[in-house]
């Protein structure tokens, strides 16, 4: 099939089409449907900043991301109920089908997150160096990629009032490290986070651009590093 092209430019094409397949509209949207699922997002949480889900031949892969608002959290370390001052915090679920679930968490010094926006790991105990939450005994077996937007505000409830202890090296940031008395245990560095925090229940890092957190890339790799991991 022939058909002639005007570019914006005032060049007239005459460009070649091949027809691989014709079919009504109704029937297109059907099996459009059928690949990419609806067309429709499901509810997502309040601060989502990117939704993703793929579908394979026998399940799918549903991946979000969200940010929650600066806040002073208590978290249970070692049986003793300790106050956190926390910047903003992404969080990032994914379910792949009925067998996988990892959930991580990183920090943002800014309020409006963009695919160019530096990210950095958190700070908090129980995290691994790559920003992966250890979720210790919480149980993720009802976790799926159907249910999982429902759960997930359940779910960061259940892994705050968790117990954080010191099995997991900290990514504690400059402020803390440069404390004359800090001695490089996870303890000392949260029981100084937590000082902090009670003497001034507002982020103190927004005085201050560079509070030294480790970098963990924009917010574009982060989401393309974390979609790639099993």
């Amino acid at each position: 099939m022939e058909h002639i092209h005007i570019t914006p430019e005032g060049i007239v094409e005459l460009q070649n089409v091949t027809v691989h397949k014709r079919m009504p509209i109704a029937q297109f949207a059907r099996e459009l449907n059928n690949y990419i699922g609806s067309y429709d997002t499901p509810m997502l949480p309040f601060g989502t900043i990117k939704y993703q889900k793929v579908p394979f031949q026998t399940t799918s892969k549903t991946s979000v991301a969200f940010v929650i608002q600066p806040r002073l959290i208590r978290i249970r370390f070692n049986g003793d109920m300790k106050p956190f001052a926390t910047p903003y915090m992404i969080y990032f679920f994914k379910a792949t089908g009925n067998s996988r679930f990892s959930v991580y968490r990183l920090f943002s010094l800014t309020q409006f997150i963009s695919t160019n926006t530096q990210l950095y790991i958190s700070n908090l105990p129980n995290t691994y160096d790559d920003g992966r939450l250890c979720t210790g005994r919480v149980s993720l077996n009802h976790m799926t990629s159907e249910n999982i937007l429902d759960n997930i505000i359940p779910l960061i409830g259940t892994l705050e009032s968790s117990d954080f202890n010191t099995d997991l090296r900290m990514n504690t940031p400059r402020i803390v490290s440069e404390f004359p008395d800090y001695g490089g245990s996870i303890a000392e560095a949260v029981n100084i986070w937590s000082s902090l925090s009670e003497e001034n229940p507002e982020p103190f890092w927004t005085l201050d651009s560079d509070v030294g957190f480790v970098q963990a890339g924009t917010f574009q790799h982060a989401w393309e590093a974390f979609n790639v991991r099993n």
